[in-house]
């Protein structure tokens, strides 16, 4: 069946659509392709729209199913450009505000009954079946990131065991071997090996227990400022710590407040494990529409403009994919030996406070 919009129609639903997105200043306008996409969409939705059969119960009319490759590639592409599901919905809006005026009156010309419900109808239909799908594939990308930082989260816990807690025990186990050796000719050097035993077992069991306490570590009823008061509280000694909070954090929504913890403690624990620092400060501050927050220390620092490697780098990637699943941002701002802040921002709608 042909579609139900002429070309004069669609060129002016295209043009005013578009005049609806560059007001709200839209980043689906943001590079010419997404721009594109944007109108290849609309295009989509008002092909979907048939001619209406006069005979007809309103409502009933079959409309063309969406082009599933395109609708899926956009609400991928979407999510890869951390653009919030917000903005898809607003473009939906802005869809019906532009299509529906014109589709109602092309309708009520060509002497449809009850033309405006029917437009209203087949517009919101043609709208809502392509939404459905591009929602499957943005959220379908956003649960691939969370098992992605999740599985790095347990990589990283196997390589501290691995690398820390196993070494120190194999440390301690080689020391304990050499005492048995030096014992019946060098009692003073096999008294030594013990020593060295003891220490290292003792450092395996400290980062045991830490690991341990790290995988129980959660926000819950206390508080974010509280949880990393709780973490850094186990700092290694000789720096200083301190959380800095203001605002109403207990307005922060516990998933939120869950990620936004894990983020802050791997740039602390970055700090105190490779910065060497003598200070590390979080800071945290609920605004009016969003958390700001700072994790700041005094250490060796680095170039930002060099790629970061080894675990830096993979601890940096994790932190950005878990901010941007809360429609956020993560700055990095460090000099070599002025130190490094890690600033993180999350928007937050009244309605989620």
């Amino acid at each position: 069946m042909p579609p139900a919009v002429s070309v004069r129609g669609r060129q002016r639903i295209i043009q005013r659509f578009e005049e609806l997105l560059e007001s709200a200043g839209s980043p689906l306008l943001a590079t010419p392709s997404a721009a594109a996409q944007v109108r290849e969409q609309l295009l989509s939705v008002l092909d979907a729209i048939p001619r209406v059969d006069m005979s007809a119960p309103v409502g009933s009319e079959p409309l063309r199913p969406p082009e599933e490759q395109l609708t899926v590639d956009i609400g991928l592409s979407r999510a890869q450009a951390k653009i919030h599901p917000s903005e898809s919905l607003r473009a939906a809006t802005y869809i019906y505000e532009a299509g529906f005026p014109v589709l109602a009156e092309e309708f009520s010309a060509a002497g449809v009954p009850e033309p405006l419900v029917r437009a209203g109808l087949l517009l919101n239909r043609a709208i809502m079946d392509r939404l459905c799908v591009a929602s499957l594939a943005y959220v379908d990308y956003l649960l691939q990131k969370v098992h992605n930082s999740h599985l790095e989260e347990r990589r990283r816990l196997g390589r501290e065991l691995h690398d820390r807690a196993a070494a120190a025990v194999v440390v301690g186990m080689q020391s304990l071997d050499l005492h048995e050796v030096y014992l019946p000719d060098d009692p003073d050097l096999a008294a030594a090996k013990l020593q060295l035993a003891r220490h290292a077992l003792a450092e395996a069991l400290q980062v045991i227990r830490h690991l341990s306490a790290e995988t129980r570590d959660t926000v819950g009823t206390a508080g974010l400022p509280q949880a990393l008061e709780a973490y850094l509280g186990n700092s290694p000694p000789g720096i200083r710590t301190e959380v800095m909070a203001s605002g109403d954090l207990g307005a922060l929504p516990g998933p939120y407040a869950e990620e936004v913890f894990l983020v802050l403690r791997e740039a602390a624990r970055n700090a105190l494990t490779h910065a060497n620092p003598s200070t590390v400060t979080v800071e945290l501050e609920m605004q009016e529409n969003g958390l700001w927050c700072c994790v700041r220390d005094d250490g060796v620092g680095f170039d930002p403009q060099q790629p970061a490697g080894g675990r830096i780098g993979i601890g940096l990637v994790s932190m950005r994919e878990r901010v941007a699943l809360l429609g956020g941002s993560l700055e990095l701002l460090s000099k070599p030996h002025r130190g490094t802040s890690v600033e993180v921002w999350v928007p937050l709608a009244r309605g989620r406070r």
